[in-house]
């Protein structure tokens, strides 16, 4: 436990002369930056990169870096049931305040792509034409002022403690406060961060979304699979125990029911 499993091939299986590792070892190294010293070294065969690493192991000649679209998303979540973000104006606007492209240069090192939707762009039902929220804090602000929050306000922003999920806060948390929105970071542990919520949004049971201490801003990420169904039912449908949004829209819940 906690050092390796190790697997040997059986001689017996049905199609043992196709598969040509006689022996295989999976090893926890659980730290990214030693991981890719073990790579390096020759140590590990296969190592899985974070986006830090990624950038300086193209440098190395002795590296294969095979990269590959994720069925994945990672986004910034807003508590649609607590104001200020129960305005529709109100999420707009921070979604025009934050530069997307620059996000993914910086924090995700120039690995991946701006989302346009809860859709990764590798699903067939991915649509390229769904409305795109550009950089434009002039926008956000007058949306602001429109929602009547024209000097700002402030807001609780929860996050992971470590690794892509909170620089991609840090980097968030900034962006928001220039165009007025004042995120203050509440920090938890990676292991519970999840945990958190449930005493918000218990399992199969009553939600609360404006209990005291309930979050306004979140960052999450989220692994719905090969078809759509994975990916929306699960994050909009208002009845789901992972929508931590806390998004009730009577019209999305009937067409997942009807189309779903």
């Amino acid at each position: 436990p906690d050092v390796s499993i190790r697997m040997k091939k059986n001689p017996e299986h049905w199609n043992a002369e196709h598969y040509l590792i006689e022996n295989l070892e999976f090893r926890p190294v659980k730290e990214n930056t030693t991981r890719l010293i073990q790579l390096k070294q020759g140590v590990l065969d296969i190592a899985d990169l974070e986006f830090p690493q990624v950038n300086v192991a193209k440098k190395n000649k002795d590296i294969v870096l095979q990269s590959v679209p994720q069925l994945s998303i990672r986004y910034v979540g807003f508590n649609t049931q607590k104001p200020p973000f129960s305005d529709k104006r109100v999420r707009q606007a921070a979604n025009y305040a934050i530069n997307k492209d620059e996000l993914i240069k910086y924090v995700f090192f120039g690995v991946g792509q701006p989302s346009i939707g809860p859709i990764p762009s590798v699903l067939p039902a991915f649509n390229p034409d769904v409305k795109k929220y550009e950089y434009n804090p002039e926008k956000a602000k007058q949306l602001l002022a429109e929602a009547g929050y024209p000097n700002g306000f402030d807001a609780d922003f929860w996050t992971y403690e470590t690794g892509i999920y909170r620089s991609t806060a840090d980097y968030t948390m900034e962006s928001l406060r220039k165009v007025g929105i004042r995120a203050n970071m509440k920090v938890l542990d990676n292991g519970a961060y999840w945990d958190k919520f449930d005493i918000y949004s218990p399992p199969g049971g009553k939600r609360y979304p404006t209990k005291e201490g309930v979050f306004d801003i979140y960052v999450g990420g989220w692994v719905g699979g090969e078809t759509v169904e994975g990916y929306l039912e699960p994050l909009f449908k208002s009845t789901s125990s992972s929508n931590s949004s806390f998004y009730v829209n009577k019209d999305v819940d009937r067409m997942l029911d009807e189309f779903m």
